[in-house]
């Protein structure tokens, strides 16, 4: 009872919860811009490492894309959960311009949705099969990572620039 007293004479602050929520999903998309994008180029540096190792018999070639491997599944898994986050804050955030513009944006979505489950099935073949594939196999199970993610994200782009022109 006393601490509802000590409470009472307080004043309520007006604050709009939706600048903060806006805020957060800058940052969020900050981190998936930058994280995202160095997940893409590191598989294919990766590529080019194994590669190297495998055609050259190069052991310091193949160590450098083991560990480049590891470094490409931890920002792809970052990326996936800026990716999930976003999508819900597009809905809860910002539900008129979802409204007006979310048929346009719902095709290139759908298509990342689509190669991005290629993709992590792609990373998780290519990460546990390092020392359970041949050498070649497992160097072409890093080619659709690659492929998915230039494709995806290159595709979205875009489309949603194309849906921005009207």
């Amino acid at each position: 009872m006393i601490v509802l007293e000590t409470f009472t004479g307080l004043a309520t602050l007006e604050v709009d919860p939706v600048q903060w929520a806006r805020s957060q999903m800058a940052f969020t998309l900050g981190f998936h811009i930058i994280l995202v994008p160095l997940g893409v180029s590191w598989a294919f540096m990766t590529l080019i490492a194994n590669y190297r190792g495998i055609r050259h018999n190069d052991r310091s070639a193949m160590l450098l894309a083991q560990r480049w491997s590891k470094y490409m599944a931890v920002t792809f898994a970052v990326g996936a959960v800026t990716g999930t986050v976003l999508s819900f804050e597009f809905g809860l955030l910002w539900p008129k311009f979802m409204a007006t513009w979310g048929e346009a944006f719902g095709v290139p979505f759908a298509f990342e949705g689509l190669f991005f489950f290629t993709e992590a099935i792609f990373v998780a073949i290519y990460i546990f099969g390092w020392r359970r594939l041949n050498p070649w196999v497992h160097f072409w199970t890093g080619v659709p990572i690659v492929i998915a993610g230039v494709h995806v994200h290159c595709r979205c782009a875009l489309d949603a620039c194309g849906a921005r022109q009207g």
